[in-house]
């Protein structure tokens, strides 16, 4: 059946003659309604030899919708538009049937739309709001939206890092929005993040058999959402400085040391190259950067060996007290998911350790980092990056009295 754009804008209930509420276009006709207003190929990608009209289109899409054109870490546009109408639909029973002898009543719903239902909002020929989030995130998002664009561009880039969707407990919300407003205020402000040394990896998994000098699995993942990153704080006008750490402590493990065949120096000495190797990666890709990047040795950064080892030592006492995830909740079940979800790795790290003996070690070294990043000593008004798996996110929370700002990207099986 043919769509008639006109028919729809004109639509009123058959039996009563009444005018129907505005509502999006039937996803399965946005593009025929883009024809039928002359803009077939109109998209939010800008392509210079379009004619007149379609250029017009483009140009009320980005008056109107700003944050439509918005770039991924990947450098693509995806947004994902939202409109809220009514509709008059009959009571229905827990089945979906209709419940016989009610009458139909008004609903809100939302759906996600295409260009030809945003071009009919834009105009003036629909009167239906825009929104850039679904309902859910707008209501768990709250405190960030209410610091105005700022707040909602950081809500997409948290969505986007974590592959579309927004989840976080409140406390955490909390947390970034209390990050983001010091850093509105103008307060020195710091993204770090702990990366791995360059293990072998092979089909997408570490297999712990070398260790490489080059840009790590982690790493490489964290220097990709960088650009993002950036872009964010220039067109904010935030004063916040990048550390991309790398993990130099890991070589004190002798089991790890034994597992890729080399000394302590050398593993080091690999670790200083892997710097390097990153701290160039990241200028190429974002020659803007300069100056507002590091990439120095975790155990350097917070102050040496001493400081490192006092910071494990307090991760050790905070264990012992039970104390292992500070003020964000995690109970036996969570523990549970942990060990399973990274009990294969661990098997793979130190065949020779049970996988609760392996929480318990690296336990220890994400309390310390955790303490470490948020003592406010070294890294001023910190917001901690994730690249590894954020199962392992609530340790290091261990320690605090507040929940602690930290971003995990999308989980990887690695």
């Amino acid at each position: 059946m043919s769509f008639d754009l006109t028919a729809f804008l004109n639509q009123t209930y058959g039996r009563t003659g009444e005018r129907m509420p505005p509502r999006p276009l039937p996803p399965s006709h946005e593009q025929a309604a883009l024809a039928q207003m002359g803009l077939g190929d109109l998209s939010l990608r800008f392509n210079p030899d379009w004619p007149e009209d379609l250029r017009e289109a483009h140009a009320l899409l980005q008056s109107q919708f700003p944050w439509l054109f918005q770039k991924n870490p990947a450098g693509h546009i995806e947004a994902r538009p939202v409109v809220t109408y009514r509709v008059r639909r009959q009571p229905k029973d827990k089945t979906g049937r209709k419940i016989k002898g009610t009458h139909p009543v008004d609903m809100v719903e939302s759906r996600r739309v295409g260009l030809a239902t945003l071009i009919l909002i834009a105009s003036g020929k629909l009167d239906l709001p825009v929104h850039r989030f679904k309902e859910r995130v707008r209501e768990a998002a709250q405190p960030l939206l209410d610091l105005g664009h700022a707040g909602a561009d950081f809500v997409d880039l948290i969505c986007t890092l974590a592959g579309g969707k927004l989840f976080a407990p409140d406390a955490m919300i909390e947390s970034w929005a209390t990050w983001l407003t010091r850093a509105l205020s103008g307060e020195s402000s710091t993204l770090v993040s702990l990366v791995c040394p360059d293990y072998e990896v092979v089909d997408g998994k570490y297999t712990f058999n070398a260790l490489g000098d080059g840009v790590g699995l982690v790493a490489g993942r964290v220097i990709d959402t960088l650009s993002a990153w950036h872009a964010f704080a220039v067109k904010h006008q935030l004063p916040i400085s990048f550390v991309i750490c790398m993990a130099d402590f890991e070589a004190d493990s002798e089991a790890t040391r034994e597992r890729v065949g080399l000394t302590h120096e050398e593993f080091l000495a690999r670790c200083h190259r892997s710097q390097q190797a990153m701290f160039a990666s990241i200028h190429e890709a974002i020659p803007a950067i300069n100056g507002s990047i590091r990439t120095p040795f975790f155990t350097e950064v917070i102050g040496g060996r001493r400081a490192w080892d006092t910071a494990l030592e307090q991760a050790r006492q905070c264990i012992a007290r039970d104390d292992l995830t500070g003020a964000f909740p995690l109970d036996d079940a969570g523990m549970e998911m942990i060990l399973r979800a990274r009990g294969p790795m661990w098997q793979i790290w130190w065949p020779d350790l049970d996988p609760l003996d392996a929480l318990k070690l690296q336990i220890v070294e994400y309390g310390a980092a955790g303490m470490s990043v948020f003592s406010g000593d070294v890294f001023p008004n910190a917001l901690m990056l994730g690249g590894d798996s954020p199962f392992m996110s609530p340790f290091v929370q261990m320690g605090g009295d507040r929940v602690r700002p930290t971003v995990y990207l999308k989980a990887m099986d690695y």
